[in-house]
C-alpha cells in the first residue's frame, strides 16, 4: 500500500475546501469543458461542475480517484486515473487547472516544458490555464527548510525540505487523531517563477498573470509562499504580456505616471494627474508589462463595505484594442471579489459632453458589463458632467 492509499481518506481534513480557491477558478476558467489535473479527492472538480462546467478530472493516484468518485454523489464529474504528462487531447478544453504544487512532481524542467506543451495543445483558442505551485524563489534564496506545519481537527501534517542540486527532497509526516503516523519522501523540481513564465511563453501562452495566492494578491518573490499563474492561449499572436499586481508604493506611482503622462487626451489636467499618481500608492494597482515596460495600469479603491470604484486606468494608445484593458479589469474584479466586495463603480464623462476619446471609454465599460447609474452635472464642473456606471461582481 502506498502513502497516498492511506493519505487519500484523510486528504480533505488536511487540505479542506476553500471558497477563495473555488471562486478564483470559477472566475478564470471559462464556461464549457474544463480539465482538473492532479485533482486529489475532487473537491474543486465537483464545485466547478456544480457551477456549470463540464468537468474532467485526472489524478495519478488510484486511491485519490476512488475517493473522489465516492464523494461525487451527483456523478457530475468524469474521473480517470492518469499521468499529467499523458494529456493527449487536442483543442477540446476551454480551461485547465493544475493546483496543489503538483506540477513540480515532474522529474525535471524538460518534462515540465513537454507537459505544458501538451496542455497548451489540449486547450481551445482563448482557453485559460491556472497553475499553482510553491514560490521556489523564496525557498531557494532563503534556504527554507520547510512549509508551516498544518494542525487541524486533531491532525498534524509536517512538511520539510532537504535541498540538493537541481532537486528538493520533500519529506512529509501525517499524524492522525488516533496517532497513526504516515511518512513519505518525494523528489521535487523546484522551478523558479521567472523560469516557469519563460517556459509558458515558449510553449505558446502570450498573456500571463502572476498572483501571490488565490486571494489574487500581489506576488512578492521574497515573501509570497504560493505562486499562482493564469496563462491565456490566444487565437492570434500578440506581444508577450505579463500582468501582475504591484506591492511597492513607489512602483505603483511610477507605473501610473509612465502611462498617464503619455495620454494627454484623457489626462489633460495636471493637478488631477498629480493627485492620481500620488493616491495610487496606497490602493491596489494592476499593470500590464511588455518587454518589462508598463503599457497599461488599473487602480481601484473601496468606497463602502460593499463597493469599490475604478479609480484610474490607462493603456498606451499604441496598445489599444489588444485586450489589455479587459484583462486588467478582470484582475481587479477578481481581487475585489476575493476581498469581499459586491459592486464595481466607475466615473467617466457623461455623453452629453461630446468627446470622441471618452465615447470609446464608455463603450469599453458597457462592453464589459457596466451600466449607467446616474449623471452628476456639477460633481466635477458644469463643462464636465460626470456619469457614474456600476457593475455587480
Amino acid at each position: 500500500m502506498t502513502f497516498y492509499d492511506d493519505f487519500a481518506t484523510h486528504y480533505d481534513k488536511i487540505f479542506p475546501y476553500q471558497e477563495k480557491i473555488a471562486t478564483f477558478l470559477t472566475r478564470i476558467l471559462p464556461a464549457g469543458k474544463v480539465l482538473d489535473i492532479a485533482c486529489g479527492t475532487g473537491a474543486y472538480a465537483r464545485e466547478l461542475a456544480r457551477r456549470g462546467r463540464e468537468v474532467h478530472a485526472v489524478d495519478l493516484d488510484a486511491a485519490m480517484i476512488r475517493e473522489a468518485k465516492v464523494r461525487d454523489t451527483d456523478k457530475r464529474v468524469a474521473y480517470r486515473t492518469g499521468d499529467m504528462q499523458d494529456i493527449k487531447e487536442r483543442g477540446i478544453y476551454d480551461g485547465i487547472a493544475c493546483i496543489g504544487n503538483s506540477l513540480v512532481h515532474l522529474p525535471d524542467a524538460t518534462s515540465i516544458e513537454e507537459t505544458l506543451t501538451r496542455w497548451h495543445a489540449a486547450l481551445k483558442d482563448e482557453g485559460e490555464l491556472v497553475i499553482q505551485i510553491i514560490n521556489y524563489d523564496r525557498i531557494l534564496n532563503q534556504n527554507e527548510i520547510g512549509l508551516p506545519t498544518i494542525e487541524r481537527e486533531g491532525y498534524r501534517f509536517e512538511r520539510r525540505y532537504e535541498q540538493g542540486g537541481s532537486h528538493i527532497w520533500f519529506d512529509t509526516t501525517l499524524i492522525t487523531p488516533d496517532e497513526k503516523r504516515y511518512d513519505n519522501r518525494v523528489k521535487l523540481t523546484p522551478i523558479r517563477p521567472n523560469n516557469l513564465v519563460a517556459i509558458l511563453r515558449r510553449v505558446g501562452f502570450n498573456s500571463i498573470a502572476v498572483y501571490g495566492g488565490f486571494d489574487a494578491s500581489a506576488f512578492v518573490k521574497e515573501t509570497s509562499i504560493p505562486l499562482v499563474l493564469q496563462a491565456s492561449k490566444h487565437a492570434q499572436k500578440t506581444e508577450p504580456q505579463t500582468y501582475r499586481f504591484l506591492d511597492d508604493a513607489n512602483e505603483k506611482s511610477t507605473a501610473a505616471k509612465a502611462v498617464i503622462t503619455q495620454l494627454p487626451s484623457w489626462f489633460g489636467i495636471e493637478s488631477a494627474n498629480d493627485e492620481y499618481i500620488k493616491n495610487v500608492a496606497t490602493i491596489p494597482v494592476a499593470v500590464c508589462e511588455i518587454d518589462k515596460h508598463v503599457v497599461g495600469f488599473m487602480a481601484y479603491r473601496p468606497t463602502s463595505d460593499a463597493a469599490v470604484e475604478l479609480y484610474v486606468t490607462g493603456v498606451l494608445e499604441a496598445y489599444h484594442r489588444r485586450g489589455i484593458g479587459k484583462h486588467l479589469l478582470r484582475m481587479t474584479e477578481l481581487h475585489a471579489v476575493q476581498n469581499g466586495y459586491q459592486y464595481y463603480t466607475v466615473k467617466t464623462l457623461d455623453p452629453s459632453r461630446e468627446n470622441t476619446d471618452y465615447a470609446k471609454t464608455r463603450m469599453f465599460y458597457e462592453q464589459n458589463g457596466f451600466v449607467k447609474l446616474e449623471t452628476f452635472k456639477t460633481l466635477w464642473d458644469l463643462s464636465n458632467p460626470c456619469l457614474m456606471m456600476i457593475k455587480p461582481l
